[in-house]
């Protein structure tokens, strides 16, 4: 997966980011808090992935505020951005807010956007192997954790893949292309 997504231009990568940007924002559970000014947790792009913060305009136009992650010793911090944050590399090369950037409570956090290398149609993911994003939710019952969304490209969506106990499932899968909500293989919609 890795290799397939290096082949992918960063204007590709913009533009499937802006897509799928617009399809996190027709989702009806995201339809529901807007009015709210919600958090959505989005993540800086690595290796080609989809650049949802090319739509991180479209999000503060709907009334998201925009909280990025920062790994602190072997955990993730969420920190809210905007046009004043300064950005520092963080352990692994990814852009993060600066530690002095305020803060955003897990239970702030409404919609939360996954990276990942491979999906599958039950919300699986499998992501780079260190299990952030996994010990970060861990913890909590599903009813107090945000709307889960794992974004990726459509090659990178398989039927299953392998996943441990302490793995945590998206809600939805969404593609440049598509929409999936989790554990209902044929609503893949591509409207």
């Amino acid at each position: 997966m890795a290799s397939i997504r290096s082949e992918i231009s960063e204007a590709e990568a913009r533009e499937a980011g802006i897509k799928i940007a617009g399809r996190i924002l027709e989702l009806p559970a995201v339809k529901a808090i807007l009015g709210e000014s919600p958090v959505i947790a989005l993540f800086a792009p690595i290796r080609r992935e989809p650049d949802l913060l090319a739509g991180e305009e479209l999000f503060a136009a709907h009334g998201f505020r925009i909280a990025l992650p920062r790994v602190e010793e072997d955990t993730l911090v969420f920190s809210e951005t905007g046009p004043d944050t300064v950005f520092v590399r963080g352990s692994f090369g990814i852009r993060e807010p600066s530690p002095e950037t305020r803060r955003v409570l897990r239970k702030d956090i409404r919609v939360m956007c996954l990276p990942g290398l491979a999906f599958d149609r039950q919300g699986g993911r499998i992501g780079y192997g260190k299990g952030y994003y996994d010990r970060y939710l861990a913890g909590k019952g599903r009813e107090n954790l945000p709307l889960l969304i794992a974004t990726g490209y459509d090659f990178q969506l398989l039927e299953s893949i392998p996943q441990s106990v302490s793995d945590r499932r998206a809600d939805y899968i969404i593609t440049p292309s598509g929409t999936l909500a989790a554990n209902f293989a044929d609503s893949f919609d591509t409207g």
